[in-house]
Formats: structure tokens, C-alpha cells, sequence
């Protein structure tokens, strides 16, 4: 405690006032540190509300879908519904013209030739559903895929015109023959 003592004393000895106008520096550099913490609060806010927002962003977009993929699962599902309209004609085709061979317009024969040819189409439709599958955004792709149902299409419309217009012949000749 003595040794603490002589300290102060002579602290208090060799202590000089300070020099004219120390206080209002003093107080000056307290104010301009008041001012540099304020602005530094407002860039903590600032950077807080910034990386909120920014993890709320990566939140909706892990979350939701990305956009690319909306439009990805729409061309698929316009690609799904145009083979679905397709493959309901193609069925309701095949079918008018299995009608027409038991009339008698056509023989099994013809039946069993475009059904062969039908799935020869189907097994190159099969590679072409791979590379489309591979390359969704292509359009040359999405072209072909609905080209392939047209195509089939227009193949049945064929058989079945043909098969028509060979009932009207066997219906014209019999009726030429029963006068």
C-alpha cells in the first residue's frame, strides 16, 4: 500500500494541466466518434437486411421451381398431351379401319402390314423419346416427335381412304351384277 501511495503522489506531482483548447478537441473527437459508430450501425443494418433478403431469394428459388424448369415441364407436358390427342386418333383410326377389313373392304394381310409397319415407326420412336428426353429445349426434337404421330396418322387415313373406296367398288360391282 505504500508503494501505491508514493505512485500517486508522484503522479500528482508530475501531472501538468493540459495545453489550452484539449477539452473541445477532446470533445470534437468524441463527436466525430459518436458519428463514424452511428454510420457504422447503419452498415451492420444494412448488411443484416441485405444477407436476409439474399438468403429469402436462395430460399424461394431452391424451393419453387426455377422458371426454366416451368417452362421445361410445360413444353414436356404439351409434347405429352399432343401424343395423347395423337395416339387417341391413331387408336380411333385403327380401329375404323379393323372395321372396314371385317366389311370386308381389306384382308388381315393389310391389317398385319401396317401394324408391322407401326412398329417398325415405334421402335425409331423409341430412340427419338431418348434424345428427347436427353435434349428437352430442342425444338428439331419436338418436332420430330409430333411428326412421328402425324405421320402415323396420315398413314391409317390412307389405308382407311384406300379401304373406302374398295368397299364402293365391291358395292357398285354387286349391285352391277345383281341387275
Amino acid at each position: 500500500m505504500i508503494e501505491l501511495d508514493k505512485t500517486l503522489e508522484r503522479i500528482a506531482e508530475t501531472e501538468e494541466e493540459p495545453s489550452a483548447g484539449h477539452f473541445e478537441r477532446f470533445q470534437e473527437k468524441l463527436r466525430r466518434k459518436r458519428i463514424k459508430n452511428h454510420f457504422t450501425v447503419f452498415l451492420k443494418v444494412a448488411a443484416s437486411l441485405v444477407i436476409i433478403l439474399l438468403s429469402a431469394n436462395l430460399y424461394l428459388y431452391i424451393k419453387l421451381e426455377r422458371p426454366e424448369d416451368q417452362s421445361l415441364s410445360t413444353q414436356k407436358n404439351e409434347i405429352n398431351e399432343a401424343g395423347d390427342y395423337y395416339t387417341l386418333q391413331i387408336n380411333a383410326e385403327m380401329n375404323q379401319v379393323e372395321q372396314l377389313i371385317k366389311q370386308g373392304a381389306g384382308s388381315e394381310k393389310d391389317l398385319l402390314a401396317v401394324k408391322s409397319e407401326f412398329s417398325e415407326m415405334d421402335d425409331q420412336f423409341k430412340n427419338l423419346r431418348k434424345d428427347y428426353q436427353n435434349n428437352p429445349n430442342d425444338d428439331r426434337l419436338q418436332n420430330a416427335v409430333i411428326q412421328y404421330f402425324q405421320a402415323k396418322l396420315e398413314i391409317l387415313n390412307i389405308v382407311k381412304s384406300n379401304m373406302e373406296i374398295v368397299k364402293q367398288q365391291k358395292l357398285m360391282y354387286h349391285e352391277n351384277n345383281k341387275i
